[in-house]
């Protein structure tokens, strides 16, 4: 249940104008510290609300408003701002904004077996979204000493058949020498699993995955990946493969499963021609000295 605790208004109402009314209020597991201020005085009339928590457990939250399903996902710092203006004859629903902000976000990555990262970490998170325009996220956060920059714009779409709302998202990655575009639907609740995407990726070398994957991968390239992605509960399936290394093309499917241990993998790909010059294998081990530590 969602409710309000401890109102204490720390100003008073004049002409109309309401400033600075201190609250607490308690969503699911966590306690928002928040205040409120409200303009009749200017047009459009205005509302502002805004909550804060120094700790959030943003999985937890999310099951609690049925939004989000078994994501291990937590927040430092973190602050929401609602803001509601209302213009003549319409209401204060017709322009609204939220917008969300974090000094660190913290995302557990499944599978037990994992050879790469098991924790990714941010230290900036920020999101925005308003009544008719694309929702947006921005990360900024570091794998194994690697940047790492996110950017994801959200777009809802009705469905007016089954009544539910389907989220087309763009997802562009970019890390200290790869790229990685990823395109699919979010459907609430969201879930850790059984997503459908569209992924690009491309880099100088395959090896500057390393980090993210745990595995030793070869140093070919440049090389340009895409293929449909499917995330499941025990692992990774990407399938229509086309793979472009220099000049050779390979196409087919691969499998990485998270949770055998160690993990495994199935690489199902062919090429019509392979220019061997192209791979240069020598002092290449397929499992990193950390990897094989874990």
């Amino acid at each position: 249940k969602t409710r309000l605790e401890k109102i204490a208004v720390t100003s008073q109402i004049r002409q109309s104008h309401l400033q600075s009314t201190a609250f607490g209020v308690t969503i699911g597991p966590t306690r928002f510290k928040g205040d409120l201020e409200v303009d009749f005085t200017r047009e459009p009339k205005e509302a502002v609300l805004t909550i804060r928590a120094e700790q959030l457990d943003v999985g937890a939250t999310l099951d609690y408003l049925h939004l989000a399903e078994d994501l291990d996902l937590t927040a430092q710092g973190l602050q929401a701002t609602f803001l509601a203006r209302k213009k003549k004859d319409l209401s204060w629903l017709h322009d609204l904004s939220l917008t969300i902000g974090a000094s660190g976000l913290r995302y557990l990555l499944s599978g037990t077996g994992n050879l790469g990262p098991d924790t990714i970490h941010f230290s900036e998170a920020h999101f925005f979204t308003a009544t008719g325009q694309h929702s947006r996220l921005d990360l900024i956060g570091d794998v194994d000493n690697q940047s790492v920059r996110a950017v994801a714009i959200i777009e809802k779409v009705q469905d007016t058949q089954n009544k539910s709302s389907r989220y087309p998202f763009t997802l562009n990655i970019e890390t200290t020498a790869t790229f990685m575009d990823i395109n699919g639907f979010l459907t609430l609740p969201i879930k850790r699993n059984l997503y459908h995407l569209k992924v690009n990726l491309k880099s100088d070398s395959l090896n500057h995955l390393n980090p993210f994957v745990g595995v030793d991968l070869p140093p070919v390239g440049p090389y340009h990946l895409s293929g449909n992605l499917l995330i499941l509960p025990q692992g990774y399936q990407l399938s229509a493969v086309n793979l472009q290394v220099g000049q050779s093309h390979f196409a087919g499917s691969l499998y990485y499963n998270t949770v055998l241990v160690p993990p495994g993998d199935m690489i199902n790909l062919k090429a019509e021609l392979i220019l061997l010059d192209e791979f240069d294998l020598r002092a290449w081990s397929p499992i990193t000295e950390d990897a094989l530590g874990k």
